[in-house]
């Protein structure tokens, strides 16, 4: 009586190709990133506009929030709560100016956002900023930042 061990030459490449065909759709998968940039830029956004509405309550003066099409940049008072937005609100870590740039494209509605030292919004109704095809919405009574 013969003993077969082993594999037939047709299981393995049954076994070869089913591993192609799922390092295809995995390299796939990695190499596309536009499906997990946008939510990252979204929340990006967010996290800027919460951080000027905290700097203003924080330092007791209006913060001012740019957005452009390809970023936000936060702006203050030079001196003492002043009329004018010359200065730049510094990042948390000290390594400059609190500006987040937009990746891949995706724009952001361009406005400009004045936190006061309250923390509401300088409007009179709630403002809605588009990123991609995500929304954000600052409600102007409270400054309460909502990704929708």
């Amino acid at each position: 009586m013969k003993l077969n061990f082993g594999f037939t030459i047709v299981e393995l490449i049954v076994v070869l190709l089913l591993i192609g065909i799922l390092a295809a759709i995995s390299f796939s998968r990695l190499i596309d990133r536009s499906g997990v940039s946008e939510p990252v830029v979204v929340d990006q956004v967010a996290q800027a506009l919460r951080y000027a509405r905290d700097h203003a309550v924080a330092s007791g003066c209006p913060v001012q929030a740019i957005l452009t099409t390809t970023q936000v940049s936060l702006r203050r008072p030079d001196t003492l709560c002043a009329a004018n937005f010359n200065a730049t609100v510094p990042a948390g870590d000290g390594s400059g100016p609190y500006v987040v740039q937009t990746q891949d494209g995706h724009a952001i509605s361009a406005r400009t956002l004045v936190f006061q030292p309250t923390g509401a919004l300088q409007a009179v109704s709630d403002e809605t900023i588009t990123v991609g095809g995500f929304s954000i919405r600052v409600h102007a009574a409270t400054g309460y930042v909502e990704e929708l």
